[in-house]
């Protein structure tokens, strides 16, 4: 049976993380300012974007955070909950290294046969 609070946290984060992507892709991103290389161009785009706006965004991006904070503090339940978290943390070329140690004291419990700590890897 699929824990009640992990499914809640999950859920919650899933609605902060779509919601900050939906509406920077309507209100900041509309223009494809991201694809831009650093420059002239990217910045007058940028500026032309409304600072209410960009307040929106920094809040919908914090309500996001929260709940990715609250996620990442809950042990997985089971695997597929680790591979969630994993993605989480890494997908998309994102490297929250934050969350390295925490992520691979869960896989370890997840996979109790992995050679001993002093195992060095050369």
């Amino acid at each position: 049976m699929a824990d009640p609070t992990w499914i809640a946290v999950k859920l919650a984060y899933l609605s902060a993380a779509y919601a900050e992507r939906a509406f920077d892709s309507a209100h900041i991103n509309v223009c494809g300012f991201r694809d831009l290389p650093i420059g002239p161009e990217r910045s007058a785009l940028v500026e032309a974007v409304p600072g209410g706006v960009w307040g929106e965004s920094q809040r919908l991006q914090d309500v996001r955070t929260d709940a990715e904070d609250r996620l990442m503090a809950i042990p997985s339940p089971d695997a597929a909950a680790f591979a969630f978290k994993f993605l989480v943390a890494r997908a998309q070329g994102r490297g929250a290294d934050g969350w390295d140690a925490m992520l691979e004291a869960e896989a370890r419990g997840l996979a109790p046969a992995y050679p001993a700590a002093e195992y060095s890897g050369s």
